[in-house]
């Protein structure tokens, strides 16, 4: 991995990596209140990229998700697009 993204860096690239995880990516079902306590694990960035899974099976994410936007809303989040000016949240490559 840290070859990989070394090279897309060499490339111009730029990649995001999320700071927040939803937990819905376990095998098992998660709960949207679940989900929803997940997401206010905050990062000490003021830059916020949640994962979260977009699949037939992820009822409970869609589920959250209003409830996740309105949380964010709540501590003064805004939301937009990745453009060139957003804060590149990298996970740390162990390899």
């Amino acid at each position: 991995m840290s070859r990989v993204t070394k090279e897309v860096e060499k490339r111009g690239y730029r990649y995001y990596d999320w700071n927040v995880a939803s937990g819905d990516a376990n095998s098992k079902p998660l709960a949207a209140d679940r989900i929803l306590a997940n997401c206010k694990n905050l990062p000490k960035s003021n830059t916020v990229i949640v994962l979260m899974h977009d699949t037939e099976a992820k009822k409970s994410t869609v589920e959250a998700l209003p409830e996740v936007i309105a949380y964010y809303k709540s501590i003064g989040c805004s939301f937009g697009v990745i453009n060139s000016d957003t804060y590149e949240v990298h996970q740390r490559v162990n390899n």
